[in-house]
């Protein structure tokens, strides 16, 4: 069988402080993530990451500054991919992800969680310790990666 990633991007988004966007994931506590989703069909990377900021976080008050150098790849857990195979097939065994360092222009009344495909409950505003702290373990050599390329 032929191992497939997943084309994804990823939002390292800061505030005016200088601080990385966290959200909590929607069904999974204590789970906390920046903002990622697939590309789709003919879609651009930074399309796509505008897109999927404003679909997970409720807003369009983005500015994108820089994108990664290189792609980013991560294996899913077995246990999650027996739930993502559905949608992804079969071959599917992680993400590859384009990462975009943006800064949040808006305030944080602007951030709406409660989209129509919710995807976080809460979120915060973080340290580059509290990230990696939070971080899911199969996504920390990714997000340790990604912010020292975007200098945190």
């Amino acid at each position: 069988m032929i191992k497939l990633y997943r084309p994804c991007v990823g939002a390292v988004i800061i505030n005016q402080n200088n601080q990385i966007f966290l959200g909590e994931r929607c069904g999974i506590k204590n789970s906390w993530q920046m903002p990622q989703g697939g590309i789709d069909l003919n879609e651009s990377p930074q399309d796509a990451i505008l897109r999927e900021i404003e679909e997970e976080i409720g807003t369009n008050k983005i500015d994108v500054i820089k994108e990664s150098a290189n792609w980013h790849s991560y294996i899913l857990p077995e246990t999650i991919l027996e739930n993502v195979r559905q949608y992804w097939g079969n071959g599917v065994i992680g993400q590859r992800q384009k990462w975009f360092l943006c800064k949040f222009t808006g305030r944080d009344q602007d951030i709406n969680l409660q989209t129509s495909h919710q995807e976080f409950f809460a979120y915060m505003w973080a340290d580059k310790k509290t990230v990696m702290h939070y971080c899911i373990n199969f996504k920390q050599e990714v997000y340790e990666n990604i912010l020292s390329e975007f200098g945190f």
